[in-house]
């Protein structure tokens, strides 16, 4: 049913008395199978092949589904590798299923799901035509047993985990019946019954038999959110025995035909056994998506929202635009500008045609997201008015809260564009609205605000927007916030005072708890802490060599510390904080060749999306320039990357 890119050895064919063969290691990567990755590094011999080895390990830790791995794998796996590498644990999609495939001989699983697109959708890229035709036969069946809201060709099949299935080819009939059972549970409102996984294909109403069951059960055995798995009627026996082989603990359950499949892969009561009400599910969904940067849950809230989005019929396009800004702003900060602009756009189009029934407040909401995501596309021109927009309608239908966050909008978009003085100005506004309206919710708007004050060089200003939104934490964040907001606020004040060249000041602000359990976790503010840090340490006139290399380290690892992430907002991110290593060590005479080297990789990494290559490549050609002559004449290669260093973090890189 599925095929790497790679070839794959037999089982047995690596024997751990010799090192395991790059085919081997290659194919326990794409297919995430940690455990056979862990006995190969249990079994290296040789420093330079423990490093290659552990280096696969994180690669298939980061594919792996949070909760798939039995605990002692997990254990042994998390002591072989970095900690910044331990998967996000989030709960999995209510509608999804496991589904069993095989590469050649060797078994793996995946966690699917049946997911809405804006436009008419297709299944995943690494479908094979067999395969994308069966998920599509599903779907259309699908439609015929639980009304979807939208037409089934707007879905598409997707792995839980985004990337997971790159490097794969899946073949064959056999995700017919998971097909069918996920879009059921979403459409119906219904969950799939934990710890379900289904191989099986479809034959109109019928359950068909697949191949390859010895890999499939011998993949299930290693997953820990795996119990039962479902199979066609016919395949009931010999997966039983394999069972009994391979994972004793899983039952087995032959279904004849669909509806006896439904009956026992689905939980019995809908969810919307009343009339769903799609306004109290929209309003639900601000809720969440007020707290996504806490313990960074975007990833869950862009599932969430595109269910939210599904669900909601036609004729509601005030719930449809208000729904796709969310969801656009949470791909947007999942580090995927370019897919929110799609979304985005759909909402604003939806928005035009339909003025008259779309109100004020998710319009203003709109406005600010369009103008953010065209910040991060580099498209200052159309960010501009979006922004302004935005400030004069809430403006003009005194939406106080959202004038609030208009306001902060315009404020980040002046400061891309270099205007600080504007900057402070739209950000101090916001601020005495919040002060008024939403005294709990001001801390951020204090965060925005010194970060304006120190582009601006004013040092006090910015000391004292951050002293007054500290203060503002202590007395309204809950209990479990207080750190997240505290971390954010500090890493924007550290920031303000890198740029007032309060360097020790900064080292102090930053040197927190709050802060230092960030650096390696969530991207934001994690990777902005550690520049923040690592230029102060590497900065401050009275720094000790050992502070200098401490802060080159935390800039230099910055890749490696998120490298779980593949969005490439974030890489791009991760590597202009290896161009300000390379900047501090020119500026401390440390250059060496390795520093050249990482700061071409860097500067190949930056942004190649939307008008970023505009904004970027001339100083970048600046940069490649005086790389050259670095040694002999270093002042033409500082002024390139403060130039460039400049530009791009205006940009939000």
């Amino acid at each position: 049913m599925m095929t790497t890119t790679t070839r794959t050895a037999e089982p047995g064919v690596c024997s751990f008395a010799a090192a395991p063969s790059v085919e081997d290691v290659e194919a326990a990567v794409s297919t995430a199978r940690v455990d056979r990755l862990v006995a190969f590094v249990a079994a290296a011999d040789g420093i330079a092949l423990h490093r290659w080895l552990v280096q696969a390990l994180e690669h298939a830790l980061q594919r792996a589904d949070p909760g798939a791995l039995d605990d002692a794998t997990a254990r042994v796996a998390m002591a072989l590798v970095s900690a910044a590498t331990r998967p996000v644990q989030v709960a999995p999609p209510p509608h999804s299923v496991v589904v069993p495939f095989a590469a050649g001989a060797l078994g793996f699983a995946r966690r699917i799901h049946v997911g809405f697109e804006l436009d008419a959708g297709d299944a995943a890229e690494s479908l094979a035509d067999d395969a994308r035709s069966a998920v599509r036969d599903a779907l259309d069946a699908a439609a015929r047993l639980a009304s979807p809201p939208h037409a089934p060709s707007r879905y598409r099949l997707a792995a839980w985990v985004p990337g997971a299935l790159d490097g794969v080819r899946v073949e064959g009939a056999s995700l017919g019946a998971a097909t069918l059972v996920s879009a059921v549970a979403l459409w119906s409102g219904r969950a799939v019954v934990a710890g379900t996984a289904i191989s099986a294909g479809l034959s109109g109403a019928a359950l068909l038999s697949v191949g390859a069951l010895d890999a499939k059960l011998a993949a299930l055995a290693s997953r820990a959110d795996v119990t039962r798995l479902i199979v066609a009627h016919g395949d009931r026996a010999r997966a039983h025995a394999l069972a009994m082989s391979h994972a004793p603990r899983i039952e087995v359950i032959g279904a004849a035909d669909v509806d006896a499949l439904l009956a026992t892969a689905l939980g019995q009561t809908p969810r919307d056994a009343v009339a769903l009400d799609v306004d109290h599910v929209v309003h639900e969904a601000r809720r969440a998506f007020s707290g996504g940067w806490s313990a960074y849950r975007w990833p869950e809230l862009r599932e969430r929202l595109e269910r939210v989005a599904a669900a909601i019929p036609a004729g509601r396009p005030d719930l449809e635009v208000a729904a796709l800004t969310m969801l656009g702003a949470a791909r947007r900060h999942l580090g995927a500008p370019e897919e929110s602009a799609r979304v985005l756009d759909r909402a604003a189009a939806l928005a035009a045609q339909n003025a008259a029934v779309v109100p004020d407040p998710p319009l203003v909401h709109l406005l600010e997201h369009v103008a953010l995501t065209d910040v991060a596309l580099g498209d200052l021109d159309h960010a501009v008015p979006a922004a302004r927009r935005a400030v004069r309608v809430a403006s003009a239908a005194r939406l106080s809260g959202e004038l609030m966050k208009a306001l902060g909008t315009l404020g980040l978009v002046e400061l891309a564009r270099g205007r600080s003085a504007a900057a402070v100005d739209a950000q101090a506004r916001a601020l005495d609205i919040a002060h008024v309206y939403r005294p709990a919710g001001c801390v951020r708007t204090h965060a925005y605000l010194a970060q304006a004050r120190g582009a601006a060089g004013d040092l006090e200003g910015a000391r004292a927007a951050f002293e007054e939104g500290l203060a503002h934490a202590a007395e309204h964040s809950a209990a479990g916030q207080r750190d997240d907001v505290e971390a954010w606020l500090r890493t924007s004040y550290g920031g303000a005072l890198v740029a007032c060249d309060a360097f020790e000041e900064a080292v102090a602000a930053l040197s927190v708890p709050s802060v230092l359990e960030r650096l390696s976790g969530d991207p934001l503010p994690g990777l902005l802490a550690r520049r923040h840090l690592g230029r102060a340490l590497a900065s401050a006139p009275l720094t000790r060599p050992a502070d200098i290399e401490r802060g080159l380290e935390l800039l230099a690892q910055s890749p490696a510390a998120h490298r779980h992430l593949e969005a490439p907002r974030f890489l791009a991110m991760a590597h202009a904080n290896v161009l300000y290593e390379a900047r501090a060590r020119l500026a401390h005479a440390l250059w060496e060749p390795d520093v050249e080297a990482r700061t071409i990789r860097a500067l190949a990494c930056l942004p190649r999306y939307g008008r970023m290559p505009a904004q970027l490549d001339p100083l970048v050609a600046r940069v490649h320039r005086a790389l050259g002559a670095a040694r002999t004449r270093p002042k033409p290669l500082l002024r390139a990357l403060d130039l460039l260093l400049v530009r791009a973090s205006r940009l939000g890189v």
